[in-house]
């Protein structure tokens, strides 16, 4: 019930932050751990729609 309350008073397209996710990825030597850390996934309606960051 608080969920659909919170829904409820976001505005169209505004971004939410859903969580984090643990994942398995490419370092190489001389990457930057930080910058590839700092990555964030924008989903519609469960589709990626953007990647911001260095991969």
């Amino acid at each position: 019930m608080q969920q659909l309350q919170q829904v409820q008073m976001l505005e169209l397209d505004q971004e939410v932050n859903q969580g984090q996710i643990d994942s398995i990825f490419r370092v190489e030597v001389g990457d930057n751990l930080i910058e590839k850390m700092q990555v964030e996934i924008l989903l519609r309606d469960g589709i990626v729609e953007a990647i911001r960051g260095d991969l």
